[in-house]
């Protein structure tokens, strides 16, 4: 056989071999985890600095806005090229092999502005009761679910750090929020909906009563008398307001979204210098808790220096606003209210943010 005859095989079978390792590259697989995680990141963080920024708008009596992620589509295209060039003779054979490739990212993002009626009502509208005692029921913490959205239960007032005529809370409310927490980490109490009408449910709020432990029923019994409620009851109506309707009820007067974001924006440190230009007003909100001997609900501070160690910060006026990520107590408030805020978040269409990575 004409030795001259392998180069040219030798030449077929590397060109194969490249061909097929360039057409069996592909970039989706490796894009996926990747993408999902950076853009999970990006949009939670983008959440919490909007969240914040509209809460240090409020404090300056500034307009909060609402955007929302609407759509996220990353496209990328992989351009790939291969180039071989072969010569044979009877003194040599050469091979010479190119493989060129471009690969482009670009991605679209969408934002949408939360507007419309229905957005607008939920920000305005106090959120149910039931919906506040669904929260306490998941887990959290009925003390916190409560001084953060509740401003009254049977007459025991909330503080309100706008108000500047207000006393503090009601001598009793920490106390009775206390008791609360404490009958919640004990198991002693529940929830469920009863329908006391054709289409319309009553929230009913019941305490277990069997091998209930004696410091429990100490407690259980505490709450009542300071609620006013039949002692010998064990189930109690829940309604929306200030005043209960008998001593089987339990009125509670709840906050809507936007009074939410009020009062956690007078717990922001602001410089004295935009108090004493009149861009804020002074606010009693820490100043009460610390008198009432309670820490406060959050702490959000301020300064002109970019802070480091934070969980969440933004710019406003030239000056920074932060929490500190140290600080796990406001840090739990704010994602409180994140996902508050999360249940609001739906404009006209209430559509979901879309993630689409078409990559190949």
């Amino acid at each position: 056989m004409n030795a001259n005859i392998f180069g040219p095989i030798r030449a077929f079978y590397c060109i194969c071999v490249l061909a097929s390792l360039v057409a069996c590259t592909s970039i989706g697989p490796g894009t996926i985890a990747r993408d999902r995680s950076n853009y999970i990141d990006s949009v939670g963080m983008s959440w919490k600095n909007q969240t914040l920024l509209n809460i240090v708008k409020l404090r300056y009596a500034d307009t909060p806005v609402f955007l929302e992620v609407a759509q996220i589509v990353s496209g990328y295209t992989l351009e790939r090229t291969l180039a071989v060039n072969a010569d044979t003779s009877d003194f040599q054979d050469t091979l010479s092999l190119g493989a060129e490739g471009t690969l482009t990212d670009r991605p679209t993002i969408t934002y949408s502005p939360l507007t419309g009626t229905n957005f607008v009502r939920k920000l305005l509208a106090p959120i149910p009761p039931n919906a506040v005692l669904s929260l306490i029921q998941s887990g959290w913490p009925a003390d916190l679910v409560l001084r953060t959205t509740v401003q009254a239960i049977n007459g025991r007032s909330n503080q309100s750090g706008m108000d500047q005529r207000k006393s503090p809370a009601d001598e009793d409310f920490h106390y009775l929020i206390n008791l609360l927490r404490s009958i919640q980490q004990s198991g002693a109490f529940g929830m469920r909906f009863e329908q006391s009408a054709p289409e319309r449910d009553t929230t009913v709020l019941f305490f277990y009563r069997e091998e209930l432990d004696p410091n429990v029923a100490i407690t259980i019994k505490a709450l009542k008398d300071l609620l006013n409620l039949d002692p010998d009851s064990r189930r109690y109506r829940v309604a929306y307001g200030a005043i209960p309707g008998g001593n089987d009820e339990i009125a509670i007067l709840t906050r809507s979204v936007i009074q939410i974001l009020i009062e956690l924006s007078t717990y922001i440190q602001v410089p004295q210098d935009h108090i004493d230009r009149n861009l804020t007003q002074q606010t009693s909100a820490l100043r009460t808790d610390l008198d009432a001997g309670v820490a406060p609900l959050i702490q959000i501070e301020s300064g002109l220096e970019k802070p480091e160690g934070t969980f969440v910060q933004v710019q406003y006026q030239n000056y920074w606003y932060w929490i500190d990520a140290e600080d796990y107590a406001s840090k739990r408030v704010f994602t409180f209210l994140m996902l508050i805020l999360m249940l609001s978040e739906t404009g006209e269409g209430g559509k979901l943010p879309v993630l689409t990575i078409p990559a190949g």
